[in-house]
């Protein structure tokens, strides 16, 4: 099987992607770290996604989650998960500090 090729980016391009979105997770909108967040592409290079503008700036639990999923298929990953939930949502929010504002990620509302 042949190896992904990895490609690192530079400090300069890691400061202009977590700049472009604030300093948060283009998914879910938690403050990242800039030196410990990871780049995400919004559509997968399986999938074509190969321009520069593909980059996200991400936290870690939503780029491993996200696996080969495009932006739109992780939503309705989130989405399905939760819809069977209505009436445990407020519990799951206090104990597991879940943020459930909308059905947006933050690249959409910023």
């Amino acid at each position: 099987m042949a190896r992904k090729k990895t490609t690192i980016a530079s400090p300069m391009m890691r400061k202009k992607i977590f700049d472009r979105f604030n300093g948060r997770c283009a998914y879910c909108g938690c403050e990242l770290d800039l030196d410990d967040f990871h780049i995400d592409h919004f559509i997968p290079l399986s999938k074509g996604g190969m321009n520069g503008d593909n980059r996200v700036a991400s936290c870690p639990t939503c780029n491993m989650c996200k696996g080969e999923l495009d932006a739109e298929e992780f939503k309705q990953k989130i989405l399905d998960i939760f819809k069977d939930c209505t009436g445990k949502i407020a519990l799951i929010q206090k104990f597991y500090d879940v943020k459930l504002k909308s059905d947006k990620f933050y690249y959409e509302v910023k």
